[in-house]
Parts: C-alpha cells; structure tokens; sequence
C-alpha cells in the first residue's frame, strides 16, 4: 500500500545516509511496531527504527561484561545519539525537519520528519520517525504480531478493534503510565 511505500522512502534515505557518513555508522535498520506488524490505524502512525549499529553494539556488549562502567556507557550511549542526530539533520536539511535527540530517555532516540516519503495520510506527505539503537526485542515482538494477526481475518480485525478503542480511551501508552499497545495486542492473543 502507499504507506508501506512512504516507509520504503523513509528506510532507503536513512540507509543512503548512514553507512557514507564520517561519523561511521555501519549496521542495519529494522523497521518495528505497527509498520511491521501490519496493525497500523493509518493517519497518526509514525515509524519505529532499530539501527543496528556495529560500534554501539560493541560498547553495550562491553558494558554489560563489566568492561566499562554505567556512567561511561551512558557518557558513549549519548554520543551516539547526537551524533546520529547531527549526521541525519547534516546530510538532509531539505528532506528532513522538527529533528530531535533525546539521549536520556530509557530507550534513547532520535526524532524526526521526513519530507520525501509522500504519505498519504499527511497534508504535506511527510512521515514522522524514531530512530532507537538495538531494539532488537522491539523488531521480534512487532514480527510475532504480525504472524498472530495472519491467522485467521478475524483476528486481526479483533487487534485492531481493540488498539483503536485503547487508544480512544487514551489507555494505550505505556509512557503514560497505561497498558502498551503490544500488551493490548497479546491480552487479545491470549
């Protein structure tokens, strides 16, 4: 559908960008969430990326043997994203805008607006993103939805019901202290 394609421009600029870039990114990024899954509700999706970042990966691995110590991890964890923000918001002042790091949330993240995807559910056909590093149990969580959702039709008609009613109800957002969307998403499995 065309907004699979929005998120196919989105992933493909982000690639293009990383791998050239002086800071040197070297991975793979893994779209998750409802993009992957496939249970969507359209117009206020934005897209959720793991970047798989060789380095980063690195210095999480030696962190969590003892190599390095939590305030240095957290010091370097930082770096990462702003440099991630800096390279991105650097490469494409046309094609993306309303970028953002924010390097002391629990999962780390860079934010952002890409002005190429032309999505159809936005006036401008932008698409907004986050970008987290190695959220790897993000990505197999978003596929065993999508799996479960290809059962049966009415299994995913019934995910989607209820996702759309939690999020009516304004109880589908684990930041604000609700069920998350998956936790809805396995109750209905369950």
């Amino acid at each position: 559908n065309s907004f699979e394609n929005s998120v196919k421009r989105l992933n493909d600029a982000l690639a293009n960008i990383l791998p050239k870039g002086s800071n040197g990114f070297k991975g793979f990024l893994d779209v998750y969430g409802s993009c992957l899954s496939g249970l969507s509700l359209g117009q206020s999706s934005d897209v959720d990326i793991s970047l798989h970042d060789h380095a980063f990966a690195r210095t999480k691995h030696d962190h969590e043997r003892g190599k390095i110590t939590l305030d240095k991890f957290t010091q370097k964890k930082k770096r990462f994203v702003y440099n991630l923000h800096r390279q991105i918001e650097s490469y494409g002042q046309n094609m993306f805008s309303n970028m953002e790091a924010v390097a002391f949330a629990r999962v780390p993240v860079v934010k952002g607006r890409y002005l190429g995807a032309e999505n159809p559910f936005s006036l401008d056909g932008s698409l907004e993103f986050d970008i987290c590093f190695l959220n790897d149990i993000a990505v197999v969580n978003s596929s065993l939805l999508r799996e479960y959702s290809k059962i049966d039709p009415r299994v995913r008609s019934l995910m989607l019901s209820v996702k759309s009613w939690a999020k009516a109800k304004k109880l589908g957002n684990a930041a604000d202290k609700t069920l998350s969307s998956y936790t809805w998403m396995i109750m209905v499995i369950f």
